[in-house]
């Protein structure tokens, strides 16, 4: 489990994206932070960014992007 850093919420989801696109939509070149998927979408879409998600149950998600 996780707490959003945006929204404050606490969530079980587990998830992750390339370094470049958490930089392109959080801002933080650094790679740190935690955000919900809700909150990383909503701001993906305010920046103009179509996201894909992709599930997989015991493993992690691919490193595709």
């Amino acid at each position: 489990m996780a707490t959003c850093k945006k929204c404050h919420a606490v969530h079980e989801e587990v998830w992750n994206c390339s370094d470049d696109l958490w930089a392109i939509i959080s801002g933080h070149h650094d790679g740190s932070g935690i955000w919900c998927m809700k909150c990383f979408e909503k701001e993906a879409r305010k920046k103009g960014v179509a996201l894909y998600w992709e599930c997989k149950a015991w493993q992690f998600p691919s490193s595709r992007f």
